[in-house]
């Protein structure tokens, strides 16, 4: 059957269009994919490994081969790699949050004791599914310490800021502070309509800032930090306010940020301003 000219060249342009579609979201979400899936290892001290990618998270062994303590447990393939550091008898699981680029590996310690923010059983089955509720909850603007080996850990819930409720974990010996998604480190933070808060994520990271004597920061996103980080941050929400209160300054503060990454679709300098666009107008109207 022989094919019309016509119909070879829609052929022709349609197959040429699907490549172009293809790679272009190749090109946009590989990055993705990357930061959410692969993960490096640093071994930051003999007791503590750094797993750096996905969302961030660390285990702590005990000395004396008592305890491991996992802070996060990633998602997908990059959670397996906890599993190697783990050497204690007993683990200890600490969520920072519940969205599952930081609970996915969950599963994989079925038998750990779990520490979370206070969240209602129904709110934990729609996060975590058939996952045990956790054996601590702790009440937003409290905290819990634990000792691992000679390691003195203090949890502490946040409260509402970049989800319901982020919870932080002190390492008071080492003066290392792991923040869960209240940190991005060189990326641009990210905000949902309908859990978070800048005004009370800043308030937060201000909290950390005078409360917590860090020298080191490991971010939910990103590499390991300093508490510079942190004031930038602040800074970075002070700023996007400004914008809300002149417009005539934004390509300034765009410029500003240009150098932080984007998770397409997520997060950005223009879906940040949105956010709190939308924030003031739920104050002003009184539903926030």
């Amino acid at each position: 059957m022989r094919v019309s000219k016509g119909i070879r060249n829609t052929l022709l342009i349609f197959s040429t269009s699907l490549v172009i579609i293809v790679i272009s979201g190749l090109i946009v979400f590989y990055p993705v994919f990357r930061m959410f899936n692969q993960s490096e290892v640093i071994q930051y001290d003999p007791e503590l490994a750094i797993l750096i990618g996905g969302g961030n998270s660390i285990v702590l062994n005990s000395s004396d081969g008592e305890t491991s303590l996992i802070v996060d447990t990633k998602m997908g393939p990059a959670s397996k790699k906890i599993l190697s550091r783990v050497t204690g008898k007993k683990v200890v699981l600490i969520n920072t949050h519940l969205h599952p680029d930081h609970t996915g590996g969950n599963k994989y310690f079925p038998d750990a004791e779990v520490i979370a923010g206070r969240f209602s059983p129904d709110e934990w089955e729609q996060e975590m599914g058939s996952l045990p509720y956790p054996d601590h909850t702790i009440n937003p603007g409290s905290e819990k310490v634990i000792p691992i080996g000679r390691e003195r850990v203090i949890i502490r819930n946040m409260g509402q800021a970049h989800s319901q409720q982020d919870c932080v974990v002190f390492l008071k010996n080492r003066r290392f502070l792991i923040t869960g998604d209240l940190l991005f480190e060189g990326i641009h933070p990210v905000l949902f309509n309908t859990i978070s808060s800048s005004i009370k994520w800043r308030a937060a990271l201000e909290t950390l800032m005078d409360e917590f004597p860090v020298e080191t920061v490991l971010p939910g996103h990103g590499p390991l930090a300093t508490p510079e980080s942190i004031r930038s941050m602040i800074r970075y929400f002070q700023d996007v306010e400004k914008v809300l209160a002149g417009t005539e300054i934004q390509k300034t503060m765009v410029l500003k940020y240009s150098h932080l990454r984007k998770i397409p679709f997520v997060s950005g300098f223009g879906r940040t301003l949105r956010f709190m666009r939308f924030e003031a107008a739920q104050r002003e109207a009184g539903r926030f």
